[in-house]
């Protein structure tokens, strides 16, 4: 047994050493987003994926909402799961988008975007295809995480190095421009289907309008009932009318 113990030792570090490789090799290539692309990249959209596991934040805000995936057949794969997962991404700032602009008081030509998640090619051009503007993408992956270090210098009154300022990419020049490559009866088509699975996530009627109508405002979460034994308006105000004369 001990000799038995002794051979199976060198295999386990041998499966360490191959995952802390892959890791090492995931991180030096742009982390798991680019490995996912690439096997997203493989399928065609089809699924609806909404990653409601504690809830749908904004423009939704709606704690109630579960996770779902629709779609799923026989024939479904790794690669249409991962496409499903970027679409999901991609549709969740366009359910933003079309939140800010639902009141008329804004519009967004172009979308600007920074962050570990453009390393991924595909998901700079669904998130293009789906809002149906260009996205430009910054070339300091981490720009936000700058512009919130130089805020923080100045607050301190330290004045941050003019060359690494004009090193840093600005949102006015993008490292590379991404436009949208379908047409609008596609993108439709495909919102849509993404509207109804939020729908169904939420428990809410599924959205039915006209083609060519606008998109729908963003319905308000349902209010939760008062927990048993609360008061009411009506049983607050009670001891008030008693008191009045």
């Amino acid at each position: 047994m001990a000799h038995r113990r002794a051979r199976l030792r060198p295999r386990g570090q041998h499966r360490r050493q191959r995952r802390r490789a892959h890791v090492d090799g995931a991180a030096a290539h742009g982390g798991d987003v680019v490995a996912l692309g690439e096997l997203a990249a493989r399928a065609e959209p089809g699924l609806a994926f909404v990653p409601a596991f504690s809830g749908l934040g904004a423009p939704y805000f709606d704690r109630g909402a579960t996770g779902l995936l629709a779609g799923i057949t026989g024939g479904t794969t790794g690669a249409d799961l991962a496409r499903a997962a970027f679409d999901a991404v991609a549709h969740q700032v366009c359910d933003v988008v079309e939140a800010m602009e639902s009141d008329g008081a804004a519009h967004l030509g172009v979308l600007h975007a920074d962050g570990g998640a453009t390393a991924s090619a595909l998901l700079m051009q669904i998130q293009a295809d789906l809002l149906g503007r260009p996205v430009h993408v910054s070339g300091e992956p981490e720009a936000s995480a700058l512009g919130a270090a130089m805020l923080a210098a100045q607050g301190l009154g330290h004045t941050w190095p003019r060359a690494e300022v004009d090193a840093s990419s600005s949102p006015s020049q993008p490292q590379r421009v991404v436009t949208p490559a379908i047409d609008d009866d596609e993108r439709r088509a495909r919102r849509e289907a993404w509207r109804t699975a939020v729908a169904r996530s939420r428990g809410t009627p599924v959205p039915t309008r006209p083609a060519d109508a606008p998109a729908p405002p963003v319905p308000a979460p349902p209010v939760p009932a008062p927990p048993l034994g609360a008061p009411t308006s009506s049983d607050e105000a009670a001891p008030e009318r008693r008191r009045t004369p």
